[in-house]
């Protein structure tokens, strides 16, 4: 059969869920893991476009694509396409399959094209919306299925056309709903190139950029207006965005009597709890004002202002109340109720959880060499503020309310900032402690933490990491790292793992410490992957002795440094070889090269030069130069490849034997002070 060229027509394809309000925090990833999904779908379908955009308000989830098209090919009797050809037309005249042998591809009729063209994305909408595993899900009603809210409507347009059908047990249609105060319930969607304009004049902004966007000029022009300044939260921002589909700005006030409280307080009601912008000085000094972003234009705005200061004012008072009854007490005579608080069923109280942080604090205070009175005081008041009132009325301020209660009772700076930073860093891109105190508590409260649950057996498993773990090993490590802190991994584990002992019932603490040391090793890798560091670098560094931090950090940069030269690759074959060589032989290479009496002038120049540039290492070793060191590695390539090109190394004469291997055991192990090069291939 002659070959055709039949191109089909390109079209614009609109999904819209219309579903119950999504969680705000995770609005943006489920539109964006929805667009992921579209994608990977519609190349294992072979479809082409020229843009897919992804769509997401409180109420609706949408993806469009401009240009879609897909040029239809009969290939074999099993594929897709053929299955749903053979169950629809019953195998037409017109369509024959391929024959492989002959090269031959046959083209189906307009009307079957566009059949297999809505019935392929109708079931790739039908698989991501059944399997979005991704995300948790819920049922509602009667219903067998689940997802992540409950479903009102499902839109599928090509062009003008809906492609028919029934989802989650759900009609599709054309149905869009508007905003729900200030649009129609129900809006009917002609074509999708309308979208998302059609829903713009029912008040809803479904852009969610366009309107994360209008969000932020609207706030700074209220606070420009009280002459203010914002401080934009990005994460704030995302998710107030994710809260409206019709954004409006206004201003509330509250007594400034309450600016007496700690700052960090009224921010804490102000963001977190009512989810407004608190407003800034040009000094940065906290105002009596904060910005409300809500979801309709109303007509009298002013009664929604005085509900958000109501409210205000009622929680700054319970903060002024519970801060005023706290201060009775010192923060060291919160010290005692720890014993009433269980860290972790079989790891004994909070108090006792501050005794081993106490003793790991000061056990690292005296190699990092740091005021060991400081930093005890700090690590015995570091979980007093968890049992005030003021931290069980707003527990996200505990550390924070800890500082400023320190400050109070008049402790030194350091000992103060020691209460807050102890938590930090909280996430992977968080700030580390700025002081070496708070980077003794900080390290030690962590270490006990990981060291804890890894005796229970509740270490991550999978993707499963209920008390983040991961994230407190990546802690540790960036402390150490970032603050070039000579602090070896294997002492920390074991002596924290000790602390634990009249808790652990059963277990090996070697056992122990071996998945501990292994999962923080791990932690290494997306440590450094995320630091753009090439994974083959961190790997070969990893193999050697990786118990010391500080000193994996600096190998690893001069290792990076070190690939790019010209000499790397002849330098890992020749490492490479000399492996090989010696997995060959379990012979003794334990001489001293000063004393062996080498046969051939190749082996007694490198010897010389091996000689002399170990001295040299040594020194370079203790103050950490290691780029220093891979350029004087370097010079031992055009020796080596001397020796191996006119010596023969596992010769028959066992003595020489023996004598050649001692020299390039030696070399080995040089290169092993920084990494194994083997692996960067």
């Amino acid at each position: 059969m002659q070959k055709q060229n039949l191109i089909m027509k390109k079209y614009i394809f609109l999904m819209e869920i219309g579903i119950e309000e999504l969680p705000p925090k995770k609005l943006r990833y489920i539109a964006e893991n929805f667009k992921k999904f579209f994608n990977l779908e519609l190349q294992n379908k072979h479809f082409k476009y020229r843009k897919i955009t992804w769509f997401a308000s409180p109420r609706r989830i949408a993806i469009k694509i401009n240009k879609l098209e897909h040029n239809i090919h009969v290939f074999n009797k099993n594929n897709e396409i053929n299955n749903f050809l053979f169950k629809k037309y019953k195998i037409k005249k017109n369509i024959s399959l391929i024959n492989n042998n002959k090269n031959v591809k046959t083209f189906l009729k307009k009307k079957e094209q566009y059949y297999i063209f809505k019935t392929l994305l109708f079931n790739i909408v039908k698989n991501i919306l059944n399997n979005a595993q991704i995300f948790q899900l819920m049922r509602w009603g009667n219903n067998t299925f689940s997802f992540i809210r409950p479903i009102h409507t499902i839109t599928l347009l090509i062009n003008n056309k809906i492609i028919p059908g029934k989802i989650l047990e759900i009609n599709i249609d054309r149905k869009l709903h508007g905003h729900r105060f200030m649009g129609k319930k129900n809006i009917f969607l002609n074509h999708a190139k309308n979208y998302p304009k059609i829903l713009f004049k029912q008040g809803v902004i479904v852009d969610f950029q366009y309107r994360k966007k209008i969000i932020e000029n609207l706030v700074k022009k209220e606070a420009k207006n009280i002459n203010g300044i914002i401080k934009l939260d990005k994460s704030m921002l995302e998710e107030i965005t994710s809260l409206v589909e019709w954004p409006e700005t206004l201003t509330g006030r509250f007594q400034k009597n309450f600016l007496k409280l700690p700052k960090e307080i009224i921010i804490q009601i102000i963001k977190k709890i009512q989810k407004c912008f608190p407003i800034y000085d040009k000094n940065k000094k906290l105002l009596s004002y904060f910005i409300i972003v809500v979801n309709i234009k109303s007509k009298n705005p002013n009664k929604i202002i005085c509900g958000y200061e109501q409210i205000i004012h009622a929680r700054l008072q319970d903060a002024e109340f519970f801060f005023q009854k706290d201060r009775k007490l010192k923060l060291i005579e919160y010290l005692p109720k720890l014993k009433k608080i269980t860290f972790q069923t079989n790891l004994g109280n909070l108090y006792e959880k501050t005794n081993r942080i106490q003793y790991l604090s000061v056990w690292i205070a005296k190699i990092v060499n740091i005021d060991i009175q400081e930093t005890k005081r700090a690590a015995i008041l570091c979980k007093c503020d968890l049992v005030t009132d003021m931290v069980t009325e707003f527990p996200e301020i505990q550390g924070i309310i800890g500082m400023h209660y320190a400050k109070l009772d008049n402790e030194t700076k350091k000992i103060s900032l020691a209460q807050k930073e102890q938590y930090q860093p909280k996430f992977f891109n968080d700030n580390i402690p700025t002081t070496l105190i708070s980077c003794a508590i900080a390290i030690s409260d962590k270490i006990d933490t990981l060291t804890g649950m890894f005796i229970l057996n509740k270490y991550p498993k999978k993707n499963n990491d209920p008390f983040s773990l991961r994230r407190i090993a990546i802690g540790i490590l960036r402390i150490i790292i970032e603050k070039n802190l000579l602090l070896n991994l294997e002492k920390l584990i074991k002596k924290s793992i000790n602390l634990h002992n009249k808790f652990c019932f059963s277990y090996s603490s070697d056992k122990i410490y071996k998945n501990i040391l292994n999962f923080i090793l791990n932690r290494y890798i997306s440590l450094y992957k995320e630091k753009g560091y090439d994974v083959n670098v961190i790997k070969s560094v990893l193999s050697i002795n990786s118990n010391y931090p500080a000193n994996f950090h600096a190998k690893v940069q001069a290792l990076s440094k070190f690939k790019q030269l010209n000499k790397t690759k002849q330098l890992i074959n020749i490492n490479t070889r000399i492996v090989n060589l010696l997995k060959k032989t379990n012979e003794n290479t334990s001489q001293n090269l000063q004393e062996i009496k080498f046969e051939t002038p190749e082996e007694i120049q490198l010897a010389k030069h091996l000689i002399k540039i170990k001295k040299k290492i040594k020194q370079l070793l203790l103050v950490q130069k290691y780029q220093e060191i891979l350029t004087e590695l370097t010079t031992l390539q055009k020796p080596i490849e001397t020796l191996f090109n006119n010596v023969i190394i596992l010769t028959n004469n066992k003595k020489n034997r023996i004598h050649r291997l001692t020299l390039l055991k030696n070399i080995q192990l040089l290169f092993l002070n920084i990494a194994d090069i083997t692996l960067l291939k």
